[in-house]
């Protein structure tokens, strides 16, 4: 697709979720392309046997113009990196049954992680500011004996070769990130 543009990339996650009966996958477009021009999105496919895939037309993000594409979600800075998407069936908050956490950055833009909150992983609410500085490749999960959100990602500041942990009870808020690797 040309949203796509030179490759699609399975940074981003792949589930069976038992309650829809159907595979879901978020992954991450990469186009060699130059701001202003959006080079990442974050796109939805779905699949029943988890071989054959369909990217519906979700008519949320225009490309060039047109909104008919799987795209769920555009950076605000010039590009995304590695979204993780996690189903949170414990969250009361039904609004709040997906969680999507992923880095963007830019050419005057550190890279930042963000999250976003879903209630069917398609139609997705931003939060207003970066939750971490860090670096571009990263991870979520909830760590469901401890209770806690974890985010595993680079450290700001060292350079591509490090492994950062930042943790906390609550979804978006976490304490400072420590070097682990």
């Amino acid at each position: 697709k040309p949203w796509e543009f030179s490759c699609i990339t399975l940074w981003g996650s792949v589930m069976w979720d038992e309650q829809d009966q159907l595979f879901k996958m978020w992954y991450q477009t990469w186009g060699n392309v130059q701001p202003p021009q959006v080079s990442t999105f974050i796109c939805y496919a779905t699949s029943k046997d988890g071989i054959e895939w369909e990217k519906p037309d979700l008519g949320l993000v225009a490309f060039d113009g047109n909104a008919k594409n799987n795209i769920v979600l555009a950076p605000k800075r010039a590009w995304l990196d590695s979204p993780t998407v996690v189903k949170d069936v414990s969250d009361p908050d039904a609004n709040k049954r997906y969680k999507m956490c992923w880095c963007e950055s830019g050419p005057n833009d550190p890279p930042a992680i963000f999250h976003a909150t879903s209630s069917d992983g398609v139609h997705w609410i931003r939060f207003a500011d970066a939750v971490l500085q860090a670096g571009d490749r990263n991870s979520l999960f909830h760590d469901v004996q401890r209770k806690k959100w974890v985010v595993i990602t680079r450290m700001a500041g060292i350079g591509d070769r490090s492994i950062a942990f930042a943790e906390g009870d609550e979804f978006g808020k976490y304490v400072p990130q420590r070097l682990v690797l």
